[in-house]
């Protein structure tokens, strides 16, 4: 827990509730939330599912991690909700271990495909069958979990995200971070 003190950002797999859960987090705690998908559609002037189209996912993962370190070298605390690959890519989770709290929101596979079955907009999903989501999803789960449970904190998040919420909250004051 190097980067105590500063950010807080939240890794996860997509749909495991990172945007929901940080602007409430920023709320209780009374910090400014960031959504990097959206702070790079800003920045991009243009929307993700644009980027994977036009310039494709490597482009897009530096322009990722570009954005992540700007972010991150700011000196005003933060809550920031990150892409759901993001820690996965270049150096990005030690980039935000060293400059934040790290926190995993934990979801299930079977949680995941329902929240994500009828989602048209991420690319990663594009055009998959129920068959190819949940293959997906189990494959890329598996291959990011190591990458996810470097977090500081890995909470699941099940329940309401008000309660998700209480819990974090609970953790990061006991703590007194």
């Amino acid at each position: 827990m190097q980067g105590i003190g500063l950010h807080i950002v939240l890794v996860g797999f997509m749909g495991s509730g990172k945007s929901t859960v940080g602007k409430l987090l920023a709320e209780a705690l009374d910090m400014e939330f960031i959504d990097m998908d959206l702070y790079i559609e800003k920045q991009q002037k243009c929307s993700i599912k644009e980027i994977f189209t036009n310039k494709g996912e490597t482009y897009f993962r530096k322009v990722e991690s570009v954005a992540l370190l700007e972010v991150l070298s700011n000196s005003k605390r933060n809550v920031i909700s990150t892409g759901g690959g993001a820690p996965c890519y270049l150096d990005n989770m030690n980039l935000i271990k060293l400059n934040s709290l790290s926190v995993y929101l934990k979801v299930g596979r079977i949680r995941l495909i329902e929240r994500l079955k009828n989602d048209t907009e991420r690319p990663l999903l594009q055009n998959k069958t129920s068959k190819e989501l949940l293959s997906f999803v189990k494959t890329t789960l598996g291959d990011r979990e190591k990458y996810y449970s470097q977090a500081d904190i890995r909470i699941r998040a099940i329940g309401s995200p008000e309660k998700i919420i209480k819990r974090l909250t609970n953790y990061i004051l006991k703590a007194n971070l």
